[in-house]
C-alpha cells in the first residue's frame, strides 16, 4: 500500500510539473496572439480618404497677421471638422503614400520646412508671440523664425505647386497610432495561432502520458 501511494504521489508531482512547464508557454502564446489580433483589428479599422489639397501660399498674406496653422489645423479650417479628423501628406493623393507631414512657411525662414525639402510633422506649427503670424513686432520679440504656418502667403506664391499639402479624412479607431502596420502581420498572426494550437495539443498529449 505504501509503495502504491508513493508511486501515485510521484506521478502526481510529475504531472504538476509538466502542467506548469507546458501551460506557461501556451498561455503566453495565447495572450500574445489575442493582443496582436486586437491591435490588427484596430489598425485595419483605420481608413484614409482623400478630401482635397491646398498650396501653402494660398493662405492670407502675412501682412494681415493671420492665424498660424499646422497641416492638420489648416485642413480642418479649409474642409471642416477638427484637426484630429485629418492625416496630412506632401506626397500626393494616394493614401498608401501618406507621410503624415506638411509643408510650412516661416517668418523670415522659407527653408526649414520648405525649400530644404524636409516638411514638418503634420501637427506642428509655431507662434512664439501668441498674437499671430506677424505678431512678433507687437510682442517685441525677434521676428525671424518666430512663426511657422501651413497656410500663409509669405515666401511661396499661390501658384507654386511644390508646396502642396494633401488632406485625408480619417475614419475608424483613431486611438491607434496612424502608422500603417506591415503587410506581413496577418501571416505572422497565423503562425502564432498555429504554434499556440500545437502547444495546446502537446500539453494534452503529455498529460495523457503522465497519467497513463
Amino acid at each position: 500500500m505504501g509503495v502504491f501511494l508513493n508511486i501515485t504521489r510521484g506521478r502526481l508531482a510529475a504531472l504538476t510539473k509538466i502542467r506548469t512547464a507546458t501551460a506557461r508557454p501556451a498561455t503566453c502564446l495565447a495572450v500574445a496572439v489575442f493582443g496582436l489580433l486586437i491591435l490588427a483589428n484596430h489598425a485595419q479599422a483605420l481608413t484614409y480618404s482623400y478630401v482635397g489639397s491646398w498650396r501653402v501660399g494660398e493662405g492670407p498674406s502675412w501682412t494681415t497677421n493671420p492665424s498660424v496653422y499646422s497641416g492638420q489645423e489648416a485642413a480642418a479650417f479649409l474642409f471642416g471638422g477638427v484637426a484630429s479628423d485629418y492625416a496630412i501628406s506632401t506626397t500626393g493623393t494616394n493614401p498608401a503614400d501618406i507621410n503624415f507631414s506638411a509643408w510650412l512657411d516661416g517668418w523670415g525662414d522659407s527653408i526649414t520646412f520648405g525649400s530644404s525639402g524636409n516638411p514638418a510633422p503634420q501637427n506642428y506649427s509655431l507662434d512664439l508671440s501668441g498674437l499671430g503670424y506677424d505678431g512678433c513686432g507687437a510682442a517685441n520679440i525677434t521676428c525671424d523664425e518666430s512663426a511657422y504656418s501651413a497656410y500663409v502667403h509669405d515666401h511661396f506664391s499661390p501658384s507654386n505647386l511644390t508646396y502642396t499639402n494633401y488632406a485625408f479624412s480619417i475614419s475608424g479607431n483613431q486611438a491607434v497610432s496612424a502608422v500603417p502596420l506591415p503587410d506581413s502581420l496577418p501571416l505572422f498572426l497565423t503562425a502564432l495561432s498555429v504554434l499556440g494550437f500545437i502547444g495546446w495539443r502537446w500539453n494534452r498529449s503529455t498529460q495523457s502520458l503522465a497519467i497513463g
